[in-house]
């Protein structure tokens, strides 16, 4: 049961991130900010259909701001180990271990992993039933 309700949670909280980056995504095109590499892919995906490829383009923008998350948490995460490495080498330490986590809880990172692999289920599933 209790999987139950972390995947219910995961996914909730992962339909609430997407929403999020939808609206930022309208509020880039209604700006009249375009990212033309994607604006072009979705016109190739759309064969010059302007109504489907505004509809793609909306998805391959969402797509490009949650590998900018993605790629931003991985960086963060390198920089830690990096700030982490140089003080305790600096000091002639060993290797730092690392931080303990409370049971029960996850760290960040694979807080970000489980959603990531939820939305790819979800995702998986939408195709298969389709």
């Amino acid at each position: 049961m209790k999987l139950i309700r972390r995947l219910r949670s995961a996914s909730i909280e992962t339909r609430k991130i997407e929403e999020q980056l939808y609206a930022h995504a309208l509020k880039e095109v209604e700006d009249g900010r375009r990212r033309d590499g994607l604006w072009a892919k979705a016109l190739a995906n759309a064969a010059g259909n302007t109504d489907r490829a505004e509809s793609l383009y909306l998805s391959y923008v969402v797509q490009a701001l949650k590998d900018e998350i993605n790629d931003r948490d991985i960086k963060s995460v390198d920089q830690e180990r990096a700030k982490t490495d140089s003080a305790g080498l600096s000091k002639g330490a060993q290797e730092p271990s690392p931080s303990p986590v409370e049971p029960g809880q996850r760290s960040t990172g694979s807080r970000i992993w489980i959603h990531l692999l939820v939305f790819i289920i979800l995702i998986a599933i939408i195709l298969w039933y389709s």
